[in-house]
């Protein structure tokens, strides 16, 4: 189990990156270009959030019954000296949370906002 868990994480990361240079792509195209945000451009976005959450919810599992993580946190005090040990078990976690934090917010934040029409009245 922990082996699919670990092969389907990494697999995902390439998902993860992957996703997100096409959607940076495509905002950079469309601020640059000045295009409106299509349906495409709406995809994108939930997609490659959808895919990033996805890879949170495989690391979260992976760091749940990772060996390694279960002999840092057993031997906190001997394992905090190596960077390896520390790097998986405290560093990787907080730098992939704030990852999925800033997808997550930057996601919300590109909806297409919708229209308000205003009348206005002519004097």
């Amino acid at each position: 189990m922990y082996q699919t868990f670990t092969f389907l994480h990494s697999l995902f990361r390439w998902l993860v990156v992957l996703s997100l240079v096409y959607s940076i792509f495509r905002a950079c195209k469309g601020y640059f270009l000045d295009r409106k945000f299509s349906k495409t451009d709406d995809s994108v976005r939930h997609w490659t959030a959808t895919i990033a959450h996805t890879q949170l919810i495989l690391g979260i599992t992976l760091y749940s019954q990772s060996p390694i993580i279960k002999y840092f946190w057993e031997n906190f005090n001997e394992a905090k000296e190596s960077f390896d040990l520390l790097f998986f078990g405290i560093i990787h976690i907080f730098l992939m949370l704030f990852s999925i934090i800033l997808i997550t917010v930057g996601s919300a934040v590109s909806k297409e906002k919708p229209l308000i029409k205003r009348n206005l009245k002519r004097c």
